[in-house]
């Protein structure tokens, strides 16, 4: 408790405000997602959201340097790239194709996806730093961490028909290999070249995702 005392404590007013914010974004959008009445106004919100959590950590991170934003356009780039060649030729995740819900899009592929790449690498190896001090073993660590979040996310976007699967509707087994794989290659790239420090507001988004993936989940 007191940990978490602290780095509340730590944040700025501004800050604080922010991850508010964030939380009460993806507590509403829980709900609101799975009301008929609601539901076509905030699955489109879904890529804001996203976007949103983005910005606020990125905001909250204190140590920029070429190396680090390097980094991070290495993560969107790597992100972007296996998802276009993924869906063009389904030799990657498996046969599958993103709707409209997800906003703009580049050769078939929302930006919010290559954006989403970025803040799952930041959030899972800030974390995984945080945790585990070797750096080969926390780049393993934050590649499952990565597909777990892959894991939780695939029903929603099933469900919400964020992005379709084209042979049998589900996501086949060699989805979650590739997905460990590039999270490993982009793990191991974060932790060999960016002195990591905990940004709690990753620990806000991790709490608030994880939330807004069970809850829909649990709610048929």
């Amino acid at each position: 408790m007191n940990w978490w005392v602290n780095q509340w404590n730590n944040l700025s007013s501004m800050e604080r405000a922010l991850a508010l914010l964030l939380l009460s974004m993806f507590v509403f959008g829980a709900v609101g997602i799975n009301l008929a009445a609601t539901k076509y106004f905030f699955e489109p919100l879904s890529s804001s959201t996203l976007l949103y959590a983005f910005v606020v950590m990125m905001i909250a991170h204190k140590a920029y340097n070429l190396r680090f934003v390097t980094v991070l356009v290495f993560a969107f780039c790597v992100g972007m790239g296996v998802e276009i060649v993924g869906v063009k030729t389904g030799a990657i995740f498996g046969k599958y194709e993103y709707t409209s819900l997800l906003g703009f899009h580049l050769l078939s592929v929302p930006i919010i996806i290559g954006i989403n790449w970025i803040s799952l690498t930041y959030t899972t190896n800030n974390i995984a730093a945080y945790l585990i001090k070797n750096k080969a073993f926390a780049s393993i660590f934050a590649a499952m961490a990565m597909v777990g979040f892959d894991m939780l996310i695939e029903p929603l976007a099933i469900k919400h028909k964020f992005w379709i699967w084209l042979d049998d509707g589900s996501p086949p087994i060699q989805n979650y290999i590739s997905w460990f794989i590039v999270s490993l290659i982009l793990s191991f790239t974060y932790q060999s070249l960016i002195d990591t420090k905990l940004n709690f507001m990753t620990v806000i988004f991790s709490i608030g995702l994880i939330f807004f993936l069970l809850i829909d989940i649990l709610i048929k």
